[in-house]
C-alpha cells in the first residue's frame, strides 16, 4: 500500500512571570558581513554535513544570511572594555551584550560597523514534506501504550507507529525552560543508553547544564520520547534530541526571545529536522517591552521573524499557541504568529477545547492555531 505520511509533535507552553529586571543588556546590529573568513561557497566551514544535506534535499540554497557574524566586528565591540558578550545571531547579523557603562554604549553606537543599538525596552517592527512511501501492514498493539494510547490515536499517530515511523533518524531540537530531574527519570534511559541526547545548551546561563530551572521540558520530552512499557510510549521515541534552555522562568524579558533565535540558529547549524517550542511571549516584567496583539502579524517580533527564517531553512517549526484564553490577552502569543510554522492548540480527552489554550487568529487574520493535540490531562513522564 502507498500512503502519504506527515508527523507533527506538539506541546503546551511554560511562561511564568516574576518581578526581576534585565538591566544593562543591549542588542547591537552590524551593517554587513564584509571581510568574513566564511563564504557561501564553502558552507562546510559553518554548517554541519547534516544541515547541508537537509537543505540539498529540499533545494534550499546557502546564502549570506547563513554566514556567522563577523568575529572582527564583535572584537571591535569587546575591545572597548567592560562588555560581556551574551548572544550572537547570524540571521539578524547582531549580538547581545551586557554593560553598565552608558558612555561605552554611546561609543559603540558611533562605530562605523554598527547599524543600530537597542536596549531591551520596547520593540521595533522589522520587515523581514510530504513523501510517498511503500509500507507493509503489521500487527499493532495498543496495550503496549497503556493510558498514553488515546493521545497518540487522536492525532492519528498510531498510523505512523504501525509502520515503524517512530522518529528514527530524525533530530528534534527542544526549547523550554529546563529539564529538572531528566537524567534520573527511567522513561528516558533508552535515550542515554543509545546516545540519542546529542547535546545540550543553556542559553540563559551560557553553559551546558539544562537540567534545572523547570520540569516543564521534562514533561514535554515525556510526550515525545518517554518509554515505560504498558504505560507510556511517546510520539517519537526513536528520534535523537538536543535539549536547549532558552526561557528563564524566574523572570520574563525580551532577551528570552533572542535566546530562542540563537537556539534556532544552532538547530539549523547542527542539521535539526524539527524545532519544538513550548514557550510563548506577550507581556513582560518591564511594560515597555510588552507586545500588543497587533504585533502578532508574523513580521514584527524578533522571535516570530526568526521562526519564519528557521522554517525557510527547511526545518519544521512547532510552537505552542499559548495559555492565555482565560486571561485578558486571550489570543495566541509569539512566535505562534510566525509564517511557515505550526502553532498547536490544546484539547481535552473528548476533543473539546482546553480551557486555557489561546485563541486565534493572528492579528493579520490567519488561522491560528493550525493543529490541536492533547493539552488537558496529557500522559507523560513524572519529573
Amino acid at each position: 500500500m502507498r500512503v502519504i505520511l506527515v508527523l507533527v509533535v506538539s506541546f503546551l507552553i511554560s511562561g511564568t512571570v516574576f518581578s526581576q529586571s534585565a538591566p544593562n543588556k543591549y542588542w547591537i546590529q552590524f551593517i554587513d558581513k564584509n571581510g568574513s573568513p566564511y563564504s557561501v561557497n564553502n558552507p562546510e566551514a559553518f554548517l554541519s554535513e547534516r544541515a547541508i544535506d537537509r537543505r540539498a534535499d529540499q533545494g534550499i540554497e546557502v546564502v549570506e544570511q547563513d554566514i556567522p557574524v563577523n568575529q572582527d566586528y564583535i572584537d571591535q565591540v569587546l575591545e572597548l572594555g567592560n562588555v560581556e558578550l551574551l548572544l550572537r545571531s547570524k540571521w539578524f547579523n547582531a549580538i547581545t551584550i551586557e554593560t553598565d557603562d552608558l558612555a561605552l554604549v554611546a561609543e559603540i553606537e558611533q562605530l562605523s560597523i554598527v547599524s543600530q543599538v537597542k536596549t531591551y525596552k520596547g520593540h521595533t517592527k522589522i520587515k523581514s514534506i510530504e513523501k510517498e512511501v511503500d509500507v507493509i501492514d503489521k500487527e499493532f498493539s495498543s496495550s503496549a501504550y497503556g493510558p498514553s494510547y488515546d493521545q497518540l490515536e487522536e492525532i492519528n499517530g498510531e498510523a505512523l507507529h504501525k509502520y515503524d515511523y517512530l522518529g528514527t533518524g530524525k533530530l528534534i531540537y527542544v526549547c523550554d525552560g529546563g529539564y529538572t530531574n531528566f537524567t534520573s527519570v527511567d522513561a528516558f534511559n533508552h535515550l542515554f543508553d543509545e546516545n540519542r541526547i546529542v547535546g545540550t545548551h543553556d542559553f540563559v546561563d551560557g553553559d551546558e547544564n539544562v537540567y534545572h530551572g523547570s520540569s516543564h521540558g521534562t514533561w514535554v520530552m515525556g510526550t515525545m520520547a518517554g518509554v515505560i512499557p504498558s504505560l507510556l510510549i511517546g510520539t517519537a521515541p526513536q528520534a535523537s534530541y538536543f535539549l536547549a534552555r532558552t526561557e528563564d522562568v524566574s523572570s520574563e524579558f525580551l532577551i528570552e526571545e533572542d535566546n530562542w533565535v540563537s537556539a534556532a540558529e544552532q538547530a539549523d547549524s547542527i542539521g535539526a529536522d524539527i524545532i519544538t517550542t513550548s514557550l510563548s511571549y506577550t507581556l513582560f516584567d518591564s511594560t515597555d517591552q510588552d507586545h500588543s496583539y497587533e504585533d502578532l502579524n508574523g513580521e514584527t517580533t524578533r522571535i516570530a521573524i526568526g521562526a519564519g527564517i528557521a522554517a525557510q531553512k527547511g526545518m519544521l517549526i512547532v510552537v505552542s499557541a499559548g495559555n492565555y484564553y482565560n486571561q485578558p490577552w486571550h489570543y495566541i502569543g509569539t512566535p505562534a504568529d510566525a509564517f511557515g510554522i505550526l502553532a498547536i492548540g490544546g484539547i481535552t480527552s473528548d476533543s473539546s477545547h482546553s480551557s486555557f489554550s489561546s485563541a486565534g487568529p493572528s492579528s493579520d487574520g490567519r488561522v491560528k492555531p493550525e493543529v490541536v493535540a492533547r493539552g488537558t490531562a496529557a500522559v507523560t513522564a513524572n519529573a
